[in-house]
């Protein structure tokens, strides 16, 4: 029987050593996809967009996302709300991120505490009896109260979901919430469905709707979810209460997610991530199903990605040696089945990686460390059986050995945790780590390249995309990158070049298309510019900056009715870029249509009340109007703003000398003059003003 009184002390203390393992990652950056997923998603910044989440992909808040075979709205929801309560930077997203690991270790260890108990698996129901029949006079030794206080195996299992280096990527990434996140709910929902049955017959049908609610959110967060179908099947078919009835409500709900799925994206596997027919999927089942129990048992160079060449033939010796492993797997599961919380939890290994198995949906790299952490937590009630079933029936001094065994296990576990975890403090590191245990993985070239260029290590960068592009020539994106590093390093030549190669790879990229436009700018060659830029206006018909560009291209060529039209249109879709309003008041200055341009440089002051030139702009048009004031009013508003405007104090001192008012112009001339000694204009000027002579 459990000492209750332990309970809370330990799963305090479960929880404290989790958070503190991963403590170092709250000074982690955004890596890999965080960009995307939280920095750049709109979703995230504007809640109100909170339906789009429930209504399309994943990715579709990404306008070059394109297919997904993913529906995670509760991923987006997280995401909102964590922006909204705690901010934008990383550490609130990292601090989630470990509090909800560490919630999902104490939630194992209450699972297993129960599974242990007379209620859960009768195995160990007489575990206090036997503990004290272990020595003499009753085996009232430290060790054998701490065994008979039920706390030591659920202790175990628990360290081992808090301590595996396996769950090292959900715990440190940010966007691996969907992990951590769907693996609470299904871990909250399990033990409230365990603890629904009451002790004299009956259940509690409040606990029963919350735990069919969390399932409905697990399944939100992520679509693996729906292994607690299984696993609640799998514990009532071993406890010999199985029955469909009980899992009726469950079903019911995962119904209605689905509904709600098709309605967002269609088909459940629409995109293949890896193209491989059926048959060659099947023939990688067994094959990935022992790199992940390897993973499991013995978690060594861990990376990001993979590098993962499918088995194609039945003849492979990965896919024969894999098979007749998970053959003889599958015969000891069936021959441990008496041995019932060991038989469930090995069956809990099992459940989560079914849905990972599929090859062409789930990861370019072919397998991933974070869809090991489900299954984690069945390993760790394997291991705690392990503990006690040995414990009871072997000699104390063995018990003590395994005991400390199992500790020294742990120490190691948290040194690998910490030796990996500075890996994931930024993306160079990320995709250092990765591209030296991968080099022959276009994705960790083409990253790193990535990650050296956003460090302004420009040339190195340059390095890895071109390597990039050597192992998957076909992938416009790396082009794409290379050509943005030749553009960074003004090598425009090169830029020209390699973009023009994304545009035949993908004609319809409307960025090559206008960073093209851009290039042929500056060669001069402005014919195709504008035929760059009308390419990337056809497929983007929203980005204000094509069209200002493209109205600057038609100003320079003095074609004005052309200019003033693409202008105003990035004006439209932009109404606060104050540099489309201010050409275009330039524009209309030259249409000598001064009324209109004053206009617009007083929108573009609405827009930034800072902006020197525009004040200087309206007081050359006040000026030449002959007011005065409006004109001596303007360039003053230009100089407190920049107190070193020459050319407005230049101006002050001509309207003044205009109006024949000497002193005040002199005035102005001679602070032209202070801030520039070699301004010719101001000292012309201060030649006619001292000798009285009026304006030339």
């Amino acid at each position: 029987m459990v000492d209750k009184k332990y309970i809370v002390p330990v799963a305090l203390l479960i929880f404290l050593i989790s958070f503190f393992t991963y403590a170092s990652t709250l000074s982690f950056d955004f890596v890999h996809d965080d960009h995307a997923q939280v920095e750049e998603n709109a979703w995230v910044a504007e809640p109100s967009r909170i339906k789009e989440a429930f209504t399309r992909s994943v990715w579709s808040f990404k306008e070059e996302a394109g297919g997904s075979n993913f529906y995670r709205p509760m991923m987006h929801v997280s995401f909102m709300l964590t922006r909204a309560l705690l901010g934008p930077e990383a550490r609130p997203y990292h601090l989630v991120n470990i509090t909800i690991h560490s919630l999902n270790a104490v939630l194992l260890f209450l699972i297993t505490l129960f599974l242990f108990s007379s209620r859960g698996f009768p195995f160990f129901s007489d575990l206090a009896e036997l503990s004290r029949r272990k020595g003499p006079e009753g085996g009232r030794s430290p060790l054998d109260m701490l065994l008979a206080s039920g706390i030591v195996a659920p202790f175990i299992a628990a360290m081992v979901l808090a301590l595996h280096p396996v769950a090292v990527e959900p715990a440190a990434w940010i966007s691996a919430v969907p992990e951590l996140s769907y693996t609470f709910f299904v871990l909250a929902a399990f033990y409230l469905y365990i603890r629904s049955e009451r002790p004299g017959g009956g259940r509690s049908i409040a606990a029963l709707i919350v735990s069919i609610l969390f399932f409905f959110v697990a399944l939100l967060y992520k679509e693996p979810a729906a292994v607690l179908l299984l696993i609640i099947a799998a514990y009532d078919l071993v406890r010999g209460r199985f029955s469909i009835k009980r899992l009726l409500p469950y079903l019911g709900v995962f119904s209605i997610y689905l509904v709600m799925r098709f309605n967002a994206i269609g088909s459940t596997t629409d995109l293949k991530i890896v193209d491989i027919t059926t048959f060659e999927a099947l023939l990688n089942i067994p094959v990935l199903f022992i790199i992940y129990l390897q993973k499991l048992i013995w978690p060594s160079d861990l990376s990001i990605i993979y590098s993962y060449e499918p088995v194609l033939s039945l003849t492979d010796g990965r896919f024969l040696f894999s098979l007749l492993v998970s053959i003889v797997s599958l015969v000891i599961l069936y021959l441990l089945r008496s041995k019932k919380p060991l038989f469930f939890g090995l069956l809990w290994i099992v459940f989560p990686l079914l849905p990972v198995l599929y090859l062409p949906a789930v990861s370019v790299g072919g397998y991933n460390d974070r869809y090991l952490y489900l299954s984690t937590a069945g390993f760790g009630i394997v291991l705690a059986f392990i503990f006690m079933a040995l414990s009871l029936y072997v000699p104390r001094k063995l018990t003590r050995f395994l005991l400390f065994l199992y500790l020294v296990i742990f120490a190691i576990s948290f040194a690998a945790v910490q030796d990996r975890l500075p890996v994931w403090k930024g993306d160079l590191a990320l995709w250092t780590d990765a591209e030296a245990k991968y080099p022959e993985q276009a994705l960790t070239q083409g990253a790193l390249g990535t990650a050296l260029r956003n460090n302004k290590d420009i040339k190195t960068a340059i390095v890895h995309y071109k390597r990039a592009v050597e192992l998957d020539p076909l992938k416009y994106k790396y082009h794409y990158n290379l050509a943005l590093a030749y553009q960074d390093l003004g090598q425009v030549e090169k830029a020209i070049s390699t973009y023009e190669t994304v545009v035949r790879l993908k004609p319809d990229n409307d960025r090559a298309h206008y960073n093209l436009a851009i290039n042929y700018s500056r060669t001069g060659d402005h014919d195709k510019a504008i035929v760059h830029y009308q390419e990337a206006i056809k497929y983007n018909r929203t980005d204000d900056r094509i069209y200002f560009n493209l109205g600057l291209l038609y100003h320079e060529r003095g074609d004005l009715d052309n200019a003033q039209k693409y202008y105003a249109e990035s004006t439209r879709l932009n109404p606060s870029s104050e540099r489309a309003y201010y050409y275009l008041a330039r524009l209309y200055e030259e249409r000598k249509e001064p009324a209109r341009a004053k206009e617009l440089y007083r929108k573009v002051l609405s827009i930034n009340p800072r902006l020197e030139s525009a004040y200087f702009k309206i007081g050359m048009i006040e000026s030449r109007a002959g007011n005065r004031a409006a004109a001596i009013d303007a360039f003053s508003r230009a100089i407190e703003i920049n107190p070193k405007a020459a050319d407005s104090y230049l101006n002050i001192a001509i309207v003044h000398l205009t109006a024949l008012r000497l002193t005040e112009a002199k005035a102005a001339a001679k602070r032209a003059l202070e801030i520039d000694p070699t301004y010719q204009d101001a000292s012309r000027l201060l030649d006619i003003i001292e000798n009285k002579r009026g304006p030339e």
